[in-house]
């Protein structure tokens, strides 16, 4: 009642969202029912083992069937109008994405099929994957939100995509999830150009989503990101002056590292690799430009290499994590050529991030000062015979300084 209105057409009820709604009070109750549905609705009955709360567990869980249903019909219905009428509220659609990811958190699988069965999922995934849109986020000038496609910015596709993933991937709908990786793929199939900035972003933003999609559908999404990665290498090139497009490519590399590196399979490891391999350069190459001009100073320019400087070194202890030595799908011979592309990628990495960190901002920072020596750390002890003859080649007294500033970090740290 406090989100929608309901009518009675056709001899079924429909829910529209109440005119002139207020961000803040959707972004309220959207909050309330993901949190009581975890709480209470898919809770765990371990949890209400007392007996002094066992008659409310009780109740609790006889919140299934013709009730919750008319909660679930309310918050998919609001979630595909607001996405439609809000696109550019970012915090709002972040919101609802999570609570859609909530829903579909259930073992209970009536619920979900009653979720991805449901209209307005439909409606949602059509709107999201429409390729009309524009993912930076200033398309706000339009506001034909039915005729102008998907209007969502970069944070709204990001939480959608992983929301409708994370629904397809535990109703276990094999054909719904390859349909939404089939519209990404779409978008750069044929593609043998330089993808223009608006669709570059929507598919970077979309790849971000279903990065963080685990535990189901690995084929499908592994095929996706091998498919794409060179084209997405073909258009980093020529964004080499778009920070916003290279902080949300690093931070892509980031996810896809995070949450699928273990489980990937060989060819799939060197792809994300050689991706990781090209964007460092490419990173290293914006940095130095900065650093000759005098925007390294605008505000705008310190966020920017604070900000990826943190999905630089994420990504890298994530990709150090990789172990070849088991990698059932490899001979010997090509463990050894992934453990060359390791080292190469990492030291890469090294070198990156060496002028940038400095003492200062390892003082000022501490999630990026943790991660800098956590990767400092393995380093020193995994590839020190590669730190050395890297250093060895540098000419002149290179490398000498690049080790004192070594030394000097881990002095810092301790």
């Amino acid at each position: 009642q406090l989100i929608v209105h309901s009518s009675t057409a056709n001899g079924s009820n429909s829910y529209f969202m109440h005119p002139l709604q207020s961000p803040l009070l959707l972004h309220a109750v959207y909050r309330f029912v993901r949190e009581f549905v975890l709480r209470y609705v898919d809770t765990d009955p371990a949890l209400y083992a007392d007996e002094t709360v066992a008659a409310a567990a009780q109740a609790f869980h006889a919140f299934h069937g013709t009730e919750l249903n008319v909660v679930l019909d309310v918050v998919l219905s609001c979630t595909a109008q607001l996405i439609t009428y809000m696109p550019l509220e970012s915090e709002l659609i972040t919101a609802a994405a999570q609570t859609l990811i909530a829903l579909s958190a259930s073992k209970n699988n009536a619920r979900l099929a009653y979720v991805v069965s449901h209209e307005s999922v439909g409606n949602i995934a059509q709107y999201v994957t429409s390729t009309s849109s524009s993912a930076s986020g200033s398309s706000g000038g339009n506001n034909n939100s039915n005729n102008s496609g998907c209007r969502l910015n970069a944070v709204g596709l990001v939480a959608m995509y992983e929301s409708l993933g994370m629904v397809f991937v535990r109703a276990g709908h094999e054909a719904y999830f390859t349909h939404l990786c089939g519209s990404v793929y779409a978008l750069v199939e044929g593609k043998a150009e330089v993808l223009n900035r608006n669709l570059f972003q929507k598919v970077i933003c979309s790849l971000c989503g279903l990065a963080k999609c685990v535990a189901g559908q690995d084929r499908t999404l592994y095929g996706l990101f091998d498919a794409v990665w060179p084209v997405l290498r073909a258009s980093i090139r020529q964004y080499v002056d778009a920070d916003d497009i290279l902080k949300q490519y690093l931070l892509l590399l980031r996810l896809y590292a995070e949450h699928q590196l273990t489980r990937l399979p060989s060819a799939s490891c060197l792809a994300l690799y050689q991706t990781s391999f090209e964007v460092l350069n490419i990173y290293q190459r914006r940095f130095s430009l900065l650093e000759q001009r005098s925007e390294a100073a605008d505000e705008e320019a310190v966020l920017f290499r604070n900000e990826s400087c943190l999905h630089v070194l994420e990504l890298l202890n994530h990709l150090s994590s990789k172990d070849f030595s088991f990698t059932e799908d490899c001979a010997e011979s090509s463990n050894a050529t992934f453990e060359a592309e390791v080292a190469q990628v990492l030291l890469c990495g090294l070198q990156v991030i060496l002028p940038i960190l400095s003492t200062e901002n390892l003082r000022s920072f501490p999630i990026t000062a943790e991660r800098f020596f956590s990767f400092l750390a393995f380093m020193a002890s995994s590839y020190v015979v590669d730190i050395a003859r890297w250093l060895n080649n540098l000419p002149g007294n290179e490398g000498s300084r690049l080790l004192q500033e070594i030394m000097h970090r881990l002095h810092c740290g301790a």
